[in-house]
């Protein structure tokens, strides 16, 4: 017999409540959760689920996940240390090309800008092999 597929088999669960705060709705955690993520993501991810698609934001982000482990795309998330105790974090950065502070748009961004990146690329590299 074949196996049921992930986004078919699962249902949803009850939450738990607490007595100091209402539970927030799927929606509003959902809003939470991407509001973690850069601000280009984080502005796509609410296009396409309130403009594009027209959907609840917990179905984007719950459809991403059951796809991701359906095509098995879920096998080694991208995940941060610094994410346990403060969510995602764009702090200020120095660019190491020209020296600028900025504000990375991804996690992992180095230079300011593309022309800094691709400067720094195209520049030759010393080599310290010896012969």
């Amino acid at each position: 017999m074949p196996k049921e597929p992930i986004s078919r088999s699962i249902q949803p669960q009850p939450q738990p409540s607490s007595s100091s705060s209402p539970p927030l709705s799927l929606n509003d955690a959902a809003t939470l959760i991407i509001n973690q993520l850069p601000p280009s993501f984080r502005d796509f991810a609410f296009e396409v689920a309130d403009v594009i698609l027209k959907i609840p934001r917990w179905q984007l982000v719950a459809g991403i996940l059951l796809f991701s482990a359906e095509s098995g795309n879920l096998v080694s998330p991208s995940l941060d240390p610094s994410w346990t105790t403060n969510g995602i974090s764009l702090s200020t950065s120095t660019c190491p090309e020209c020296g600028k502070q900025f504000t990375p748009y991804r996690l992992g961004q180095i230079f300011c800008s593309n022309e800094c990146g691709l400067s720094h690329s195209s520049r030759p590299q010393s080599s310290a092999q010896g012969a």
